[in-house]
């Protein structure tokens, strides 16, 4: 294990911005790892990528190294930001743009506007469930969010108080039609537009 520990502290000493994660940027093999990819990717950030499938040692000691259980880790000049749902929250609140710059490293501003702007939907679709809920539908539990019936009751809701955001009753619909169970999160819902759209 002490050589693993070693090797980790060589990758985030060696390179500005590391990514442990299950896969690699261009093939990664979960979803989590996937959206920080994606992230990274779209902004054109420059990082070194590192497979934890290939290596159970370092899988298990990247846990323990940064005593965070879960990957993909990102790391900045050294340091550990976080998981998944911290580096989607900072890539739709600016903090990550902030902590790229006050590192000097290089990014795509317009990028990182981009994301912001296609995702602004999912805030204000958060904001209306949130009230819809505790109006209309009382305690919600993890079970419940799971159970596309939820997300019906919603949309019919929302539908009958002629709700005027248009984006976000696309999303609404979408995951009717798919019957996914997605929490209602919006940084989980969150997806990065693709870098061919204007």
């Amino acid at each position: 294990m002490n050589e693993v520990i070693n090797n980790i502290k060589n990758e985030i000493s060696e390179n500005d911005v590391v990514l442990y994660m299950k896969g690699t940027s261009s093939m990664p093999q979960c979803g989590f790892s996937s959206r920080v990819a994606g992230v990274l990717n779209y902004l054109e950030v420059v990082y070194k990528d590192v497979n934890v499938l290939e290596n159970e040692d370092l899988r298990e000691g990247i846990k323990s190294f940064s005593e965070w259980p879960t990957i993909p880790q990102l790391y900045i000049k050294g340091e550990f930001v976080g998981g998944c749902d911290i580096i989607t929250e900072m890539a739709m609140s600016g903090e990550l743009d902030e902590l790229l710059e006050k590192n000097k490293i290089s990014y795509s501003s317009e990028a990182a506007t981009k994301i912001r702007e296609a995702n602004k939907h999912i805030v204000l679709l958060h904001g209306a469930i949130d009230e819809l809920i505790d109006k209309n539908m009382g305690q919600v539990t993890s079970t419940t969010l799971s159970n596309p019936n939820t997300f019906e009751k919603i949309y019919r809701t929302l539908k009958n108080q002629n709700f005027q955001r248009n984006r976000s009753m696309d999303i609404l619909s979408l995951i009717l039609a798919q019957k996914k169970e997605i929490p209602l999160d919006p940084c989980l819902l969150y997806t990065s537009p693709s870098p061919r759209d204007s």
